[in-house]
């Protein structure tokens, strides 16, 4: 699945993001995790345009024997890929369900806070502006937009499909849509 992702960027990168890269900014909102939602939208003049297919979600974890090295490598191959000027995450929050054991906590947010400092350090070595966006304005965003109050994970799924025309995601792909809509917004 991830080479098929990867071969299907690398296709459309070839086609389209040399000379996309010329003439336009390119922005891209991250749901990090082993599946790392992300959303891709263009410059064109004064506004911002969702790229075709540019919203899915990339597994970094193809076997359960990867090395963390190997996952982290994955993230950098893809940012190199996308190349985006502008970088808008949902920022870590993490908290576990209930009644689990804090070593799967302290393993989670590990993984999560690594997979952040790759992308730190992607920005900073090809200058790329980077925020995060607070995991409450994104739920936010999605309560207010369905009217019902809350912000599960087939409400963000919904709120994509019904304001971008984008289906077929999960919600990883999801809530990267919303951390780029707010970012570009802001």
């Amino acid at each position: 699945m991830l080479d098929e992702v990867l071969s299907n960027l690398e296709n459309l990168a070839t086609r389209h993001l040399e000379h996309i890269r010329s003439r336009y900014n390119i922005a891209l909102g991250l749901d990090l995790g082993l599946d790392l939602g992300y959303a891709l939208a263009v410059k064109k003049g004064d506004n911002w345009e969702l790229l075709d297919k540019g919203v899915g979600t990339l597994k970094l974890k193809k076997k359960a024997d990867d090395l963390p090295a190997t996952i982290y490598f994955r993230l950098f191959k893809f940012l190199d890929l996308v190349n985006p000027g502008v970088i808008f995450y949902e920022d870590i929050r993490y908290t576990p369900p209930a009644k689990q054991g804090i070593g799967r906590l302290v393993r989670s947010f590990k993984i999560l806070d690594s997979l952040r400092t790759i992308l730190e350090i992607w920005a900073t070595e090809r200058g790329a502006a980077l925020e995060a966006i607070n995991p409450s304005k994104i739920a936010s965003v999605i309560k207010e937009a369905t009217k019902s109050g809350i912000a599960k994970k087939e409400a963000a799924i919904n709120f994509a499909k019904e304001n971008f025309g984008v289906s077929g995601i999960d919600h990883h792909a999801a809530d990267a849509l919303v951390c780029l809509m707010i970012g570009l917004e802001s």
